[in-house]
């Protein structure tokens, strides 16, 4: 038996009633793995890596955490909030100092670090063509530490875009916190959210998560506890959301 843990920010976290239908790719991670795997979610609504830290949730977390374990880290959209000086992080100075202490904390436990890039914001600037920078330097950060101090990288923003690329403006949007007034009970108003998901696109990318575990080198020591039978073709999501009404 080995465990995943989760730490990061509301793109993967376990929402609250009064958030849904919005939901984290965290809580939807475990449909892709046997049962030999257990899911553990620290992620918050909120969090970069500097507030994840100061507010002592890596404190509370780490002490689930055994030799053998796996540490999924995944910060980015919070800590470019500079406006916010609980919050806020310069991408290729403090966010990855707190990157290496994320990664330090983990390795004195003998739990194995994997740094993913932020999932990429939903902005298109035409039916095809999408923002190539929505979520800053971060992604890049992220990247570039992971490289230097040799830790275990999955480049999901990279992925993300990808596939919201693939699927286009129009069915990218329906993985997305798009709501119509009085369509849902939590947003009588409606809401035009292109960065939170819904419960289907939370799903996607929970796949694409996996998927990307399972075929990277560097994480396939996981290959075998990842069920591929079950991991999400981009023509099938395609179909999905065609037949999906927005």
């Amino acid at each position: 038996m080995i465990t995943i843990h989760i730490i990061g920010d509301s793109t993967a976290s376990i929402k609250l009633d009064e958030k849904r239908p919005e939901h984290g790719w965290g809580e939807l991670f475990h449909l892709y793995f046997n049962d030999k795997v257990t899911i553990k979610n620290y992620a918050k609504n909120g969090e970069s890596t500097k507030s994840f830290k100061d507010r002592g949730l890596f404190s509370e977390a780490r002490k689930n955490f055994r030799p053998g374990d796996y540490l999924i880290i995944q910060f980015g959209h919070n800590d470019s909030k500079i406006i916010d000086p609980e919050k806020f992080t310069f991408p290729l100075s403090t966010y990855q100092d707190n990157l290496k202490y994320y990664v330090d904390e983990a390795r004195k436990l003998n739990v194995e670090p994997i740094i993913f890039s932020s999932i990429s914001r939903r902005y298109f600037i035409c039916e095809k063509v999408l923002e190539k920078r929505t979520v800053g330097l971060y992604p890049y950060a992220a990247k570039n530490f992971a490289n230097n101090y040799g830790v275990k990288f999955i480049d999901m923003y990279k992925n993300t875009y990808k596939l919201y690329k693939y699927l286009s403006d129009t069915n990218s949007r329906k993985m997305f916190m798009h709501l119509l007034p009085n369509e849902h009970i939590n947003y009588p108003n409606g809401l035009i959210d292109n960065t939170h998901l819904n419960n289907y696109g939370a799903r996607v990318i929970a796949s694409l998560v996996a998927q990307s575990l399972f075929k990277s080198k560097q994480t396939s020591a996981l290959k075998p506890y990842i069920l591929e039978s079950k991991l999400l073709r981009k023509i099938d999501i395609q179909r999905t959301l065609n037949a999906k009404r927005l």
